[in-house]
């Protein structure tokens, strides 16, 4: 059960940085500029989510700080996703980040 909840979190974690990626290419009509923008957009969640969220940070948050860190970062996820006008992958992010935060912390995993 852990190894499906690792692989889960493994998932959602991506398709919460391809999300924000997307957002940020959203923001200009320029292919170059749009390309800069979903790379910082990325970028920036992925160094986040490095710093305080990956399992061997030296800066992880405290579980109580993690999972409000974690539904903040899916959320936004979510709402970038429902922003440029992807509500079925917004809604399919949504079931399954709460999907693996309910498994996660129901295993001690999180």
């Amino acid at each position: 059960m852990i190894a499906l909840s690792q692989v889960l979190a493994f998932l959602v974690e991506l398709a919460t940085l391809a999300a924000y990626a997307r957002w940020g290419w959203s923001w200009f009509e320029t292919p170059f500029a749009s390309v800069v923008a979903a790379l910082i957009c990325g970028g920036l969640f992925a160094l986040l989510w490095g710093w305080f969220a990956a399992p061997k940070s030296d800066h992880r948050l405290a579980v109580p700080l993690l999972l409000v860190f974690k539904l903040l970062a899916f959320g936004g996820a979510t709402k970038a996703l429902v922003q440029v006008g992807q509500t079925n992958a917004a809604a399919l992010l949504a079931a399954a980040a709460g999907l693996h935060l309910i498994l996660a912390l129901w295993l001690g995993d999180l």
